[in-house]
């Protein structure tokens, strides 16, 4: 299934709950997540892959491995241009 599928169907799910009332706890969004995705690991959480994905947004994890990278990078051409 597409992203943006599985996105517009939490999305719609998600509104409709929140226009009764609000998500108070993981387990009502998990709810929410597990009636909306299906899983693609027999055995794992439906609303495994959605939580993970929500923590590395809000701890932004892709922007600090964006960044060592970009610092390792910086460190080996120094080291190759100090070895020259």
């Amino acid at each position: 299934m597409a992203k943006n599928g599985l996105l517009n169907r939490l999305q719609r799910r998600l509104l409709l709950l929140g226009a009764r009332e609000p998500l108070r706890r993981t387990g009502q969004l998990a709810a929410v997540v597990a009636a909306a995705v299906r899983t693609r690991e027999p055995g794992q959480d439906p609303a495994t892959r959605t939580f993970q994905a929500l923590r590395i947004h809000v701890n932004q994890e892709l922007e600090e491995v964006v960044a060592d990278a970009a610092a390792g990078d910086r460190a080996a051409r120094r080291r190759a241009a100090a070895s020259r």
